[in-house]
């Protein structure tokens, strides 16, 4: 009996290295793959969910108009970084524009850009008239052209405002109706 347990054990000891080396096991002759440092790196990588608190700005590129864009190096300065991910026909993303505008004394060096999806780009040019963005350098709104929304946008609520601390790490996101006063602390 023990020998027999010896003899399966002995068959099975290849499968279950190469399965937990994420291998294959080889077959005739050829040389056996060779488990290296650098084919190992790929078995523990695993991708970063920019939702996550904690999580890095994801690298980004979007229009901000006139055929200007803005991408994620534009947006490393000494300050928080406020993403609002909004529709510019949506009532409750214009309010919430309404309230961060009537606060932007607040943004001393905190900036809030503002990203919609590429089907918005019609409304931006009434949407950023109506709010007078251009009167406040704060402010940036654009269209996403990099999937930026897709990567950070958790579904629940429009507007969602993602907070990134000035090294770019998600610190805190709000959904919808949010008060000024639960903004207030992230904003500098």
């Amino acid at each position: 009996m023990f020998r027999n347990l010896l003899i399966l054990t002995l068959l099975l000891a290849p499968s279950v290295l190469y399965a937990q080396n994420g291998l294959h096991k080889p077959t005739g002759n050829g040389p056996r793959p060779v488990s290296t440092p650098e084919s190992n790196k790929n078995l523990f990588a695993r991708e970063v969910d920019y939702k996550d608190l904690g999580s890095p700005l994801p690298d980004f590129i979007v229009k901000i108009g006139d055929g200007k864009i803005m991408t994620q190096k534009e947006a490393m300065y000494n300050g928080n970084l406020l993403l609002m991910i909004f529709n510019p026909t949506c009532g409750h993303c214009e309010d919430m524009t309404d309230l961060l505008e009537k606060n932007i004394a607040l943004f001393s060096t905190s900036r809030l850009l503002m990203v919609a999806t590429s089907v918005m780009e019609p409304y931006m040019a009434d949407f950023k008239k109506h709010h007078h963005i251009a009167d406040y350098p704060q402010i940036q709104v654009a269209i996403d052209s990099s999937k930026l929304i897709d990567k950070t946008f958790q579904y629940k609520m429009l507007p969602q405002i993602n907070i990134y601390d000035k090294d770019r790490k998600l610190i805190k996101c709000f959904y919808g109706d949010t008060p000024i006063d639960s903004l207030k602390q992230y904003i500098q």
